[in-house]
């Protein structure tokens, strides 16, 4: 069945970009996993721990925990083509940057908390997967747009 003019452009471009832009953003974020995020005075903290107790500093002020469901959910979006996931993937990554802004955070169980010193490569690779995902599926959009417009 022969295709309009269009349609070969949109089903060879589309696809494979956002593939990469997934593939990275997902790797990125699993490498981030094997790597301390950041170091207080009691130590530095394995990402992997920051992502599975990270969720408790909510209570704390500190939201940038939010930024793991919003990527997830935009992966699962641009995954499926679909216009949110771009505006998911900008608010993860404006989530994870927030994390610069917060100077304590909890140390321990009993909620002892502690100045961070620094943050780690874990926490560069993890902004960088929210980054990647959200410039990649605007950089998708906008080739879209000149494919199609």
């Amino acid at each position: 069945m022969p295709l309009t003019n269009n349609a070969p452009a949109l089903i060879q471009k589309r696809p494979g970009f956002t593939t990469i832009v997934l593939i990275t953003g997902a790797g990125l974020f699993i490498l981030s996993l094997f790597f301390n995020c950041f170091c207080t005075d009691k130590g530095c903290r394995p990402s992997i721990d920051a992502l599975v107790l990270g969720w408790a500093e909510m209570f704390e002020g500190n939201f940038a925990w939010l930024a793991n469901p919003l990527l997830i959910v935009s992966w699962i979006l641009l995954g499926m083509n679909k216009k949110g996931g771009m505006i998911l993937a900008l608010l993860a990554s404006l989530f994870s940057l927030s994390f610069l802004f917060c100077h304590t955070i909890m140390e321990d169980e009993a909620g002892n908390m502690g100045i961070i010193k620094n943050v780690t490569t874990g926490y560069w690779l993890w902004v960088g997967s929210c980054v990647v995902t959200y410039v990649g599926a605007l950089v998708g959009r906008v080739n879209n747009r000149k494919i199609t417009g």
